[in-house]
């Protein structure tokens, strides 16, 4: 599944021609301004990576309202994690899961991938795997979404329910898989490069343990008020719903303010 409106396996004439341009070092302000439109323009920012239709930008949406149906949506009693799943994929709603890799991790600054529903050996599959690149390189945060409903915690609150457990169950499962089968991730990582015979980056053909990150997702900001000072460990990081929400938010915004500099000239990493 890709992640972005422009499909590099059939690209049109004119965004064939800005990435030969690009190539040969002859793109201008002056191109861009009078001969390319601008989702030709995000051939460049994109058609140089190796994942370039699962290419995600921080912050970057197709919308300026979903967020808030997303909102009504893990609010609503009857939906279920397939529901929101669904949803997000199916509206392209990258951002809600992508902009976790910032606010949980500050990665992603310098480029960002995105694969639904990663599948990974024989029998394992993660809801989400974001790769996230900054100045250390790039690091891997597979996501599981867990019931927004149901037994989050015990009754009083201050221990992880059945829902939490078997998402950590899950996690720890993919982690032991990764620590010994590393290599069994590398043919998956290949069916998403344009071309199949290039060279995969060096981190996804070493691994690296620190850059390996694991999330649950599950319930809401309410079943997690007594277990804040349990939501993260070593091995797993915790979150609820409404995180998503707050942290789509805080890129979107990010985004906008990052946007409006350029505009401006001014230019921040």
């Amino acid at each position: 599944m890709k992640t972005n409106s422009i499909n590099f396996r059939n690209l049109t004439e004119s965004q064939q021609e800005l990435l030969k341009l690009r190539k040969e070092n002859a793109f201008t302000w002056t191109n861009k301004l009078k001969r390319f439109s601008i989702e030709d323009l995000e051939v460049v920012k994109k058609g140089f990576s190796p994942f370039p239709n699962n290419f995600v930008v921080r912050g970057e949406s197709n919308s300026d309202i979903l967020e808030d149906v997303f909102l009504e949506i893990i609010h609503n009693s009857t939906t279920t994690e397939r529901n929101i799943l669904n949803w997000i994929n199916n509206n392209g709603m990258w951002h809600i899961i992508s902009s976790i890799a910032f606010n949980e991790f500050r990665t992603g600054n310098h480029g960002m991938f995105l694969f639904p529903e990663f599948q990974f050996g024989s029998i394992y599959k993660a809801d989400y795997l974001i790769v996230g690149i900054n100045s250390m390189g790039m690091q891997f945060i597979f996501v599981e979404l867990e019931s927004l409903n149901g037994k989050i915690t015990t009754k009083n609150g201050t221990e992880f329910g059945e829902v939490i457990r078997k998402g950590i169950n899950q996690v720890d499962t993919w982690k032991r898989y990764i620590e010994s089968n590393f290599h069994c991730l590398q043919p998956e990582f290949r069916k998403y490069m344009l071309n199949t015979n290039a060279n995969l980056p060096y981190q996804m053909t070493n691994y690296e343990a620190w850059a390996f990150h694991y999330i649950v997702v599950a319930g809401k900001r309410s079943d997690f008020e007594k277990l804040r000072y349990k939501q993260r460990n070593s091995e797993v990081t915790l979150l609820h719903y409404e995180n998503l929400y707050d942290f789509a938010i805080a890129d979107k915004e990010n985004s906008r303010f990052v946007a409006n500099n350029r505009a401006k000239g001014i230019y921040i990493e």
